[in-house]
């Protein structure tokens, strides 16, 4: 019978008293109009893109190279990875959703809305249901919306043509939802 054991773990001597000589404000955002888009889900991206509704809560200090649909564009270059935030209304309940994205590409003014990546909520736990309720199978019902079971939330999407997004716009005014 094999037998576990926990070793001890020693950690370094911790500084009670520091000081700070300097810090740095920096103003990513004009706050003095309220920006508003959609977040369409894209199958087709290997994570989110965080658009102009968006607000960066946290730099990853890495960058990645995108890469358009067509060999005929140039690819962007150092384009930052960030944890991005949006307000969500939702119009039918009245709730205000902030939704977080971690590790997503930060694109800016450069694309007025965010691209949802489905893989990479599903990876997160949380179930996409992609399916419109009018064309789900008789045996199998479908919620159109995404899931996120934690927080016991569901969130409607909406088919405009072929573009599958959140139900409702996102609107941001300085890390406020408003309408």
């Amino acid at each position: 019978m094999s037998r576990h054991r926990t070793s001890a773990i020693y950690t370094s001597n911790r500084v009670k008293d520091r000081k700070i000589s300097r810090t740095a404000y920096q103003r990513h955002y004009d706050h003095t109009t309220t920006i508003s888009g959609r977040c369409e889900l894209d199958s087709h991206a290997d994570t989110c893109i965080a658009g102009e509704n968006c607000i960066i809560l946290e730099y990853t200090h890495q960058t990645v190279n995108v890469s358009a649909f067509s060999d005929k564009h140039k690819p962007l270059e150092n384009v930052p990875i960030v944890t991005a935030a949006t307000a969500y209304d939702n119009q039918d309940t009245g709730d205000t959703i902030i939704l977080i994205m971690g590790q997503a590409i930060y694109m800016g003014k450069d694309m007025p809305n965010t691209l949802i990546c489905p893989n990479q909520l599903r990876r997160n736990g949380i179930t996409v249901d992609e399916c419109p309720k009018h064309l789900a199978p008789i045996n199998k019902l479908s919620t159109h919306s995404i899931i996120c079971p934690d927080n016991n939330l569901e969130t409607p999407l909406s088919l405009q043509g072929l573009i599958l997004s959140l139900a409702h716009q996102l609107f941001m005014m300085h890390g406020k939802s408003s309408v």
